[in-house]
């Protein structure tokens, strides 16, 4: 009815056109398992050390040949205890809409920083906190047959320990923790519509944009709104370009820990505790050029300190990095019947976007969910036979 139409069939979601690409893959994986110790060698703190040497190779149409190796070690010091070591180098092709995608849209509410500026500036508003500038920002992606493979190097380091000091009564436990670190290479993502619209705010006020921002011409009202504020005027925003790019390194560290206890053959049934907890060390980002150029104009006083650049540097509590994660599962069976409880534990993060009115970040606190369950399974020659009810 008001002549108005949109790629999308479902209101507010932005529409994705089709994507036509095409590659060739050949790969091969060899992996050797070598026992270079058994215990039937008696060898002094030696019970057992086995070796792992693993290779993939892979040749891509589009970019070429890689091969990637991996090396693990697992050496057995008692039969109860077990360090073990693995070292690999990894990649991940680009797929096929990262290559090939054209003109694909996405919507999203945006702050316009430049236009906060001219406000500030022009005394209409008094700082940037108390400035409301949404506005809708369409950002066009598009892919590139020039990305090159993300590419990784993988340690991880720990102890398995099963301890033989408990009566076999009392059930068998074990108990894990080990370090790993991630180094990755050449990213797949983007930029982001948000930074790319904070750097016009400071190409902008340098006297030049950031040609990635299209804008419409500023309108009458738009000119006489940035008279004196010593800044040019800013149209309408229109869209953003903001194609798959690769990223600067990134470095992921943390460490694992597990507790597995099975209690079987009791007169009650039999039960079993799984709990397993990460810790995340570092998530790091290493800024691109333009996001370090943001990141140092901020330290100079020339973008305002509540503007978050997004993406880079320390990203470790933001969003769905917490700090820690756990689950626990405790199972019971016992004939046919059965139970359990799930537990989950995420801590805090914060909402990078959202802020408070103080310009602090919005902190969502940590959260621990409960499943519980019963079930019973039918067992004999009936129609109901196997069947599970939970």
């Amino acid at each position: 009815l008001a002549g108005e139409f949109t790629g999308s069939d479902v209101m507010g979601v932005s529409p994705t056109p089709d994507t036509e690409g095409s590659r060739n893959v050949q790969g091969v994986f060899v992996e050797f398992a070598v026992p270079l110790v058994s215990p039937e060698m008696n060898i002094p703190l030696v019970h057992s050390l086995d070796l792992q040497l693993a290779g993939r190779a892979e040749n891509y149409s589009v970019f070429g040949s890689v091969t990637k190796p991996k090396v693990a070690l697992a050496w057995r010091p008692a039969s109860w205890l077990m360090v073990r070591s693995a070292w690999s180098q990894g990649f991940r092709a680009p797929n096929l809409p990262q290559l090939y995608e054209q003109g694909v849209e996405r919507a999203n509410t945006r702050s316009d920083w430049i236009r906060c500026e001219i406000e500030v500036r022009a005394g209409r508003e008094p700082d940037f906190d108390s400035c409301s500038v949404g506005v809708s920002s369409v950002s066009q992606r598009s892919g590139s047959t020039d990305l090159k493979p993300e590419e990784s190097e993988n340690f991880t380091v720990g102890l398995v320990a099963e301890p033989r000091f408990l009566p076999a009564a009392w059930g068998d436990l074990t108990l894990t923790i080990d370090y790993w670190n991630v180094q990755q290479e050449n990213l797949i993502g983007i930029f982001g519509d948000a930074n790319a619209l904070t750097l016009d705010y400071l190409l902008r006020t340098q006297g030049s944009s950031n040609p990635n921002v299209l804008r419409a011409a500023p309108t009458q009202e738009q000119i006489d709104a940035a008279v004196g504020t010593g800044l040019a005027p800013v149209g309408s925003l229109q869209y953003v370009i903001d194609h798959y790019r690769n990223l600067q390194p990134r470095e992921v560290d943390g460490i694992d820990f597990g507790f597995y206890y099975d209690l079987d053959d009791t007169p009650w049934g039999d039960f079993s505790w799984r709990m397993n907890a990460a810790k995340l060390l570092t998530f790091y980002q290493e800024p691109g050029d333009e996001a370090a150029m943001l990141l140092a104009a901020q330290a100079a006083g020339d973008i305002d300190p509540s503007i978050r650049i997004i993406g880079a540097e320390d990203l470790r509590l933001q969003n769905g990095l917490p700090e820690w994660r756990a689950t626990s599962t405790v199972t019971w069976r016992n004939g046919s019947w059965g139970a359990g409880l799930y537990s989950s534990y995420v801590s805090e993060v914060y909402d990078t976007s959202a802020t408070l009115p103080d310009g602090t970040q919005w902190v969502v606190e940590d959260w621990l969910t409960h499943n519980v369950y019963l079930q019973y399974e039918f067992d004999g020659a009936g129609p109901l036979n196997d069947t599970r009810m939970r």
